[in-house]
Formats: C-alpha cells, sequence, structure tokens
C-alpha cells in the first residue's frame, strides 16, 4: 500500500495503517492486525519506493506484439 503501483499511487503510512485497522476482522485477520501493530514501529521504512517514471511506457512495450 505504501509504494506506487502501475495502477496507483503510493498511501501515506498513516493512511496504510489506517486502512490496516479498518479491515481488521473482514478482509485482515484480526490477530494478525494486532501483531504487525504491535511489531510496526520496529519496521524499517525503505527510501523511495516510487516506480521510475519510464516504467508503464517500457513494461507495456513487453506485451505489444514485435513487427520483424
Amino acid at each position: 500500500m505504501i509504494s506506487t503501483r502501475a495502477y496507483r499511487k503510493a498511501l501515506p503510512v498513516s493512511e496504510a495503517i489506517a486502512e490496516i485497522r479498518r479491515c481488521s476482522g473482514t478482509q485482515l485477520d484480526p490477530d494478525i492486525v494486532l501483531a504487525f501493530l504491535a511489531c510496526q514501529p520496529k519496521i524499517v521504512m525503505p527510501g523511495d519506493m516510487s516506480l521510475p517514471k519510464e516504467f508503464e511506457e517500457s513494461f507495456l512495450a513487453l506485451f505489444r506484439p514485435r513487427i520483424d
């Protein structure tokens, strides 16, 4: 949730944690959510996790038919 994907932008950490809490007991196991939240302050966040600007174009090029 906190890294940019081809189909959506990254969420801020605070919004991702709020989403995890919101989904506890429905989409996510509440015991796992509690364990994650307990160790969350110890999780090391890498620097910039966004995709390169050229990613979408180069990714889509992999699926274009080749004309030789």
